[in-house]
């Protein structure tokens, strides 16, 4: 698979698109959500892509609430900022 760098790390050129966890009907379970996105790191991806704006912060909610803290220290959930990416924090709840 080919790489890319982001924000200074190297990650898999494909990523998982999170919009799709809250802005699409019907919209995932906080369950349901939490169980993809451990589902996806553990297979492997380590770049989710995400923005404020989809949900209002609550995908950022769920990766943080899907993650262990080993696991976010493994990806990048890029934030363009300027045509710049950096690495965002993720909440707890």
């Amino acid at each position: 698979m080919q790489t890319r760098t982001i924000a200074g790390r190297e990650v898999l050129s494909i990523g998982l698109g999170a919009m799709a966890l809250d802005e699409y009907e019907p919209k995932a379970t906080e369950e349901h959500a939490i169980e993809f996105l451990r589902f996806a790191v553990d297979s492997g991806v380590n770049l989710i892509d995400t923005a404020d704006v989809y949900g209002l912060g609550r995908n950022e909610t769920l990766i943080g609430k899907a993650l262990s803290d080993e696991q976010k220290e493994k990806i990048v959930v890029p934030l363009p900022s300027k045509h710049q990416y950096k690495r965002v924090p993720l909440l707890h709840s």
